[in-house]
């Protein structure tokens, strides 16, 4: 990389200056998305984990909602086919009927671990859309801060009734 070059220098020698733009700040206002009321109890404590998550790097805002909903539902549906793989194993035995219609038992891959692997890709990205994963994370920006709230000075009525 070579050194800068003073402005006095490039008017000079009748060049410009070509600097990389400063980094804009993230126009996004900041704020907790409501959670949807049909989540399961197992999305909801993942939803309330992503939540506290994205608190944390003060990147959280309410648009954020539809990601954090698929995220928690595909996150409750891999833990289940992680259960599915666990109780049956890797692979499983299937009867099949060879052409004069006798059973055999032929041992195949879980297809629940096709399925769990399919997951695991949609989570990754989510995780990555929202700035959860090393990568993503210096990409991200902080949201901005909320405006505060109209405050009532005391001994005013916030409601005047006008007659």
């Amino acid at each position: 990389m070579s050194a800068r070059i003073s402005d006095e220098l490039h008017r000079l020698r009748g060049t410009r200056p070509t600097r990389a733009a400063e980094p804009r700040a993230s126009i996004a206002k900041a704020g907790r998305p409501k959670m949807p009321f049909y989540l399961s109890d197992d999305e909801q404590v993942c939803w309330r984990q992503i939540v506290k998550l994205l608190t944390r790097l003060r990147t959280i805002t309410p648009s954020d909602a539809p990601a954090i909903e698929l995220f928690a539902q595909q996150k409750v549906r891999h833990l289940a086919l992680l259960k599915e793989l666990k109780n049956f194993g890797e692979m499983v035995d299937v009867t099949i009927l060879d052409a004069s219609g006798h059973p055999h038992t032929k041992r195949i891959l879980n297809p629940a671990g096709k399925a769990a692997t399919q997951l695991e890709n949609s989570i990754r990205a989510l995780l990555d859309r929202l700035g959860l994963n090393p990568a993503s994370r210096e990409k991200v920006k902080p949201a901005e801060p909320a405006p505060p709230k109209e405050t009532v000075p005391e001994g005013h009525d916030p409601d005047p009734i006008l007659l």
